[in-house]
């Protein structure tokens, strides 16, 4: 997604950009709808433009637990300061991009997609009570029972009992 100097430098509020999912670097996250809006306000500063608003996508992830598909809406708050001046983006506290004087335009698809795959979270779960499937037989324990026994003689975990002290 592109923005000209010339339209950060009008100082817009609350302008909605539309890009789609192929208009973002691929880092192998899915989206549930091709459509990711923008809405963003600019505001000049002294050290150059600082861009703020929201970032709405909704997520197509596998649960790691069952392997269904599902999806999160996600929305993520945007802060980001456009500078001249290279030396101020070796700040870690602040999302400083580097947009010298000479540039009529920046292209923020690359920062956007980071800070949409940032977002996804750690463990991908349809839902925190989520079963998973059956280690015997692999059914999805979320949709019905299965009719495996568990063989509770063969436990894999039972030599860390000989680590537990002894109560006296």
């Amino acid at each position: 997604m592109k923005i000209f100097r010339s339209e950060l430098s009008s100082e817009f509020k609350n302008r909605l950009f539309d890009m789609t999912a192929g208009d973002l670097p691929d880092y192998g996250s899915p989206f549930k709808h091709d459509l990711i809006q923008c809405v963003l306000s600019s505001t000049k500063v002294q050290f150059g433009f600082h861009l703020s608003g929201s970032l709405s996508a909704i997520h197509l992830f596998e649960c790691d637990r069952c392997l269904d598909p599902f999806s999160i809406a996600d929305q993520i708050q945007v802060k980001l300061w456009l500078t001249p001046n290279q030396g101020l983006t070796d700040q870690d506290e602040l999302e400083m991009i580097y947009f010298p004087d000479s540039m009529d335009e920046i292209e923020l698809a690359g920062t956007f997609a980071d800070l949409l795959y940032l977002s996804e979270p750690m463990k991908k779960l349809c839902a925190d009570s989520c079963k998973g499937l059956c280690s015997q037989c692999g059914i999805n324990l979320n949709n019905s029972n299965c009719l495996c026994k568990s063989d509770d003689s063969v436990n894999p975990w039972e030599n860390l009992r000989s680590f537990i002290p002894k109560q006296v």
